[in-house]
């Protein structure tokens, strides 16, 4: 990740901010292709896989944020609508959390607290799909 965040103050420090933007949206959007067409191959249902893509609703959340801030810059409105179309699907998807009280732990003399809490992802087969051609278009579109 140090690489990263130089090459993001590089950009960044030369007001290329937007080229930041599109290099983090693009591998999101390639781990996201890749994971839902393993999904999609898979003989079995792997429900950690398909937790893993329900779980991407928080980050896409993060992704049109970022991408949002460049709407007046040329490319960006069409990716925009594109996530907007995205989320509308990833709306569907439902997250819940169950509060479980940290502890304390020493572990090799250091104090660590582990959070017991727990998210339940709820996500049908039919919004996978939904989630996946989605995905594949807005790949596309990005490669092409």
């Amino acid at each position: 990740t140090l690489g990263f965040e130089n090459m993001d103050n590089y950009l960044r420090d030369k007001n290329r901010g937007n080229i930041s933007t599109l290099i983090v949206t693009g591998g999101w959007v390639e781990g996201m292709f890749l994971a839902t067409q393993v999904n999609n191959k898979a003989r079995n249902k792997d429900e950690t896989l398909i937790e893993k893509i329900g779980e991407q609703k928080i980050v896409l959340d993060n992704i049109l944020f970022l991408i949002s801030a460049y709407k007046n810059e040329p490319g960006f409105s069409d990716l925009i609508s594109d996530f907007k179309d995205l989320k509308k699907s990833y709306d569907k998807v439902e997250i819940k959390y169950e509060y479980k009280e940290p502890e304390t732990k020493e572990v090799d003399g250091e104090l660590m607290i582990i959070d017991n809490s727990t998210s339940i992802v709820v996500i049908s087969d039919e919004i996978v799909k939904e989630i996946a051609e989605k995905i594949k278009v807005i790949r596309t579109k990005l490669i092409s």
